[in-house]
């Protein structure tokens, strides 16, 4: 999971061949790089932010309660597959993506985000929609 900047220049570095590079050096004169300093210390100066999640409306909350009802297991098809990503997009408001579906985690960890908010609203509505206690009539008086 990419906790900040440290990382992403990691992963960077990873795929542009540089780290392979850096670490054949390092070992070749037996001088570390400092790369997994660096990275940490990147990562606390500069930690990934992620902006607060928006309130669920009741559409949303509604398409939520039918994908939940229907979801069976762990595997989500196609039309799952878009509606986590919009409402993920919606709620985390980033840029709308759909991961690869060879990335089971990723889906998993917006699963739950989005379990979470459904969870907070559904928790407010049922406790909006209680009817207020009626206060106790003491029939002697």
């Amino acid at each position: 999971m990419n906790k900040g900047l440290g990382d992403t220049i990691a992963h960077i570095t990873k795929v542009t061949g540089i780290e392979g590079i850096v670490k054949r050096f390092s070992k070749a004169t037996g001088i570390d790089c400092g790369c997994d300093r660096r990275r940490e210390m990147l990562n606390k100066l500069f930690p990934k932010q992620r902006k607060p999640p928006q309130c669920m409306t009741r559409d949303q909350y509604e398409l939520w309660t039918v994908f939940r009802e229907e979801q069976k297991g762990n595997k989500v098809n196609p039309a799952q597959q878009q509606l986590i990503a919009q409402l993920h997009h919606e709620l985390f408001d980033h840029k709308f993506i759909k991961p690869c579906s060879c990335r089971p985690r990723q889906w998993a960890e917006w699963i739950s985000d989005i379990d979470m908010i459904y969870a907070t609203y559904k928790s407010k509505s049922s406790a909006s929609s209680k009817e207020p206690e009626q206060p106790a009539v003491d029939s002697e008086g």
